[in-house]
């Protein structure tokens, strides 16, 4: 469900893995000293090839990050995990089957938050992750209140007023699983974190995000 500039996510798996969606912070300076490897060579090999504009490594991400531009504008994410980007994927491509709407609302949001500068996690912003599963959750609640989840331009201006002002981060979170947006106390305190802000509950893992 990219844009014409969407980033492309690579994920470098049978090194290490987080035990839950993210990295805690005492594991996350030995996946960057990986990171920093892995880019020393990755800029040997642009030297020859001359073809990186820029590369920064960031290090203090719940997932760190090589982040990557060609000189053809292409931005890449390189991250060290597990299996869990591809099961989700595999998640997302099974409800996109069940959600014909899901994909044009999804690309919408992308490209109105990106030039606004409000698509990437890492300054504050909303990953494609989060606004996927968020607009997912939308689609089950309006199905089951009986909403033409086929109107996509009703299904967007409720999305906006769902998760807009009145939205209360504190007290409720994303759940695909438990059927769209619900009360946080229907899931493990011991996970209430980060109560001012949007919560995401991965249905694969049950973590949240």
């Amino acid at each position: 469900m990219g844009i014409t500039d969407s980033d492309l996510d690579i994920v470098i798996t049978g090194l290490c893995q987080p035990r839950t969606g993210i990295y805690e912070k005492h594991e996350r300076p030995a996946i960057a000293r990986m990171l920093d490897r892995l880019a020393a060579q990755l800029i040997q090999v642009a030297q020859s090839l001359g073809g990186i504009q820029t590369l920064i490594v960031i290090r203090t991400a719940p997932m760190p990050i090589i982040r990557l531009t060609t000189r053809e504008g292409l931005v890449l994410d390189l991250s060290i995990g597990g299996a869990g980007p591809h099961t989700a994927a595999i998640y997302i491509q099974d409800r996109l089957a069940q959600y014909p709407a899901l994909r044009p609302l999804v690309i919408v949001l992308k490209a109105y938050l990106k030039p606004q500068q409000l698509n990437n996690v890492y300054v504050g912003g909303l990953a494609s992750y989060g606004l996927t599963y968020m607009m997912l959750a939308h689609l089950q609640m309006e199905e089951a209140a009986g909403s033409d989840t086929k109107d996509l331009g009703l299904m967007l201006i409720q999305f906006c007023e769902r998760f807009g002002p009145d939205y209360d981060p504190c007290s409720v979170v994303v759940s695909v699983t438990a059927g769209g947006v619900v009360s946080r106390q229907r899931h493990s305190p011991a996970q209430s974190k980060h109560p001012g802000r949007i919560c995401v509950v991965d249905p694969n893992t049950g973590e949240w995000g």
